[in-house]
């Protein structure tokens, strides 16, 4: 279970990789070009390939999430294996009530 604690540290980080990122601009876009339309599914592959593609620019954001999250400095999850780091930002997204948290917050 995360910890209201530690949401409220991950804010900051989750903030600027929206914005980094222009996540919000992204969807907007998105909405335009469909006139109003929900989005379908392959808007959610699109968003997935936009996000591989800009991760980059938010690395040191998510190394402060999944240390936030697994209780561990920086620079412990910069050298930890990859697949702890997916694992620890799956099993953060799995939390009950944590994107509507963001979401609200953002």
């Amino acid at each position: 279970m995360v910890t209201t604690e530690k949401v409220f540290d991950m804010l900051p980080y989750g903030v600027s990789v929206f914005e980094k990122l222009k996540i919000e601009d992204f969807f907007k876009n998105k909405k335009s070009k469909q006139r109003g339309k929900n989005l379908k599914q392959e808007d959610g592959l699109d968003f997935i390939k936009y996000l591989l593609k800009n991760l980059s620019k938010v690395k040191e954001e998510v190394f402060n999430i999944v240390a936030i999250y697994d209780d561990k400095k920086v620079e412990e999850i910069r050298s930890q294996e990859v697949a702890k780091t997916i694992e620890a930002l799956r099993a953060l997204f799995k939390e009950e009530g944590i994107m509507d948290f963001f979401n609200q917050a953002m």
